[in-house]
């Protein structure tokens, strides 16, 4: 599946970088303070949508109601790729939070808080924004490693 033949509104296209085949599709628009991206798809009240949520409806024809969640299988908040994405309930939401270790239990990474997910997602799209797809440095950036962290090796 690529974006071509989804059929994509030009101005939200624009703000998508698919990567290679299999991984992500960065959003690279406005990112909430939750990580996760905003589209505007017009002025007022009911004008401003979760781009996962909104490519997802397309690519797969189908509408989400209110109550059902999109699990990403990447852990990646600001991936759009529809094969990353699943919809389920909150309580599926959860258990694959928890299954993933994902879990705020206040050591590190992987239990991260709103504003550390939104500083990742902000570095995320800033990193593709600059120097599009490099996989070094984007497994860097998802694994909480700075560039003046000293390698062990």
């Amino acid at each position: 599946m690529t974006m071509q033949n989804i059929g994509l509104p030009k101005r939200f296209a624009r703000k998508v970088f698919q990567g290679p085949k299999g991984k992500c599709w960065i959003w690279t628009g406005a990112i909430a303070d939750d990580g996760y991206g905003r589209f505007y798809l017009h002025q007022g009240p009911g004008g401003v949508v979760r781009p996962h949520r909104y490519l997802y409806e397309i690519a797969s024809g189908t509408t989400l109601n209110a109550n059902e969640e999109l699990l990403h299988m990447c852990d990646v908040t600001i991936c759009v790729n529809p094969e990353h994405l699943s919809p389920g309930s909150k309580s599926d939401n959860m258990q694959d939070r928890s299954g993933k270790r994902r879990f705020n239990n206040g050591h590190g990474i992987r239990g991260m808080d709103r504003q550390g997910r939104a500083l990742r997602a902000r570095h995320l799209r800033d990193e593709i924004i600059a120097n599009g797809w490099n996989q070094d440095r984007i497994s860097n950036i998802l694994a909480g490693v700075t560039a003046d962290q000293e390698t062990l090796f």
